[in-house]
This record gives C-alpha cells, structure tokens and sequence, in this order.
C-alpha cells in the first residue's frame, strides 16, 4: 500500500522518522508532500529535497494519508490551507486511513466530526476541534473509524504502528483511557531574577 504523508516546511524529524520507518518495515510504500520541494529538519537543520508539492487530491493513487507537524507557523498555515483540506475531504470521502499528530490535527478536523482525536493542548486547537464536531481526548493517543491522531512526538511510535494495523484493517493494538488524574501541590515559586523585576515594578505576589 502507499501512503502520503503531508509534512511542514520546518519538519519535527522524529515524528517524520517514526512513520516513514514503521511504513517500511510493515511493507508499505509512502510519498511526502509540502508547500516546497526544500524541506528542512527543525532540530537539526538538516536539509531534503522532495519530488512532490501539495496539490489537489489524487486520493486513488494513495491508500491514506499521515499528516507529520513541525515548525508552529508552518502547521498552523495548513490548519485552512484550501488545497490541504480539500485533500483531507477527499479522503474522508472515501473512508480511507487518515494520520494527524500535534498541531498538525486541526488540519483534519473536518473529517473528525463525531469522532475522538487527540491533539496537542493549544486552546485555539481545541476550539478548532470542537467547532468542527471533534470529540477531543486528553491521551497520547486515539484511534477512532479511520482516524488515528497523536497527542505529540513522544506518541509518533505507537501511532505509526496503529496507524498501519487500521492501513492493514487489522483490529486496534492500544487503547488509552484518561486516568482523571489532577495534579496537586504548591504553586512554583517566581525565581530571583523574577521577584526583582516585580519588585521594581511593584508587582504584588
């Protein structure tokens, strides 16, 4: 099977790693696609050259669709890219697998109406989300229908591998539940540097 994988210019290379590694290993082919044909690496700074531009949906030539984050801005531009989400739709469209992670999900979010997702926790994400019919998950990772969404970069392994067994119509490997838990303690004290300035400002504690 192959899949496209749409990343940002300003890539998070261990969430790129995580899905091109496990689609390889599962026996599946993949394309990556951005708004550049130079593509870079945010941590490392490393630079690729691609083949393939974001353009309209060809969702026949592919079996799903995985979208990697990065770069903040970057992501955020494909959050109502019109070419990025008429994509996302044509695939929806035909019920096929569809991978988002981070602050990469909101680009998805109109294929994720009465389904859960999880995202990284920005507010404007959530209101994204939710606007669209979303049921938001505070788990590193959900898997519902054809969707499989990842919190952040530390859920790209495990979401890679349920993201090929919903490619392969395999049953689900994980299921997250939130534990309720609330953290408790003692507000963080201001360091010095902090007091002085409210100090000299003369900010109240």
């Amino acid at each position: 099977m192959r899949v496209l994988i749409v990343v940002a210019r300003h890539f998070n290379g261990n969430e790129l790693t995580n899905f091109t590694s496990t689609l390889r290993a599962r026996g599946h082919a993949f394309s990556i696609a951005s708004t550049a044909h130079v593509i870079q690496d945010e941590v490392t700074k490393e630079i690729f050259r691609i083949k393939r531009l974001i353009g309209e949906p060809d969702p026949d030539r592919y079996d799903g669709l995985i979208h990697s984050s990065g770069d903040m801005a970057d992501c955020e531009a494909y959050w109502d890219h019109p070419v990025v989400l008429n994509t996302v739709d044509a695939f929806n469209a035909k019920t096929k697998p569809i991978g988002a992670i981070c602050i990469s999900v909101p680009a998805i979010r109109f294929a994720a109406e009465g389904k859960k997702v999880s995202f990284f926790p920005l507010i404007r994400s959530r209101d994204l989300l939710t606007q669209a019919g979303a049921i938001c998950m505070p788990v590193a990772m959900t898997r519902d229908q054809n969707l499989v969404t990842g919190e952040h970069q530390m859920s790209a392994g495990f979401m890679a591998e349920e993201y090929c067994n919903l490619l392969e119509g395999k049953p689900p490997q994980y299921d997250f539940q939130d534990s309720g838990y609330i953290p408790q303690g003692r507000p963080r004290k201001d360091p010095k540097a902090l007091k002085n300035i409210k100090r000299r400002l003369g900010i109240e504690d």
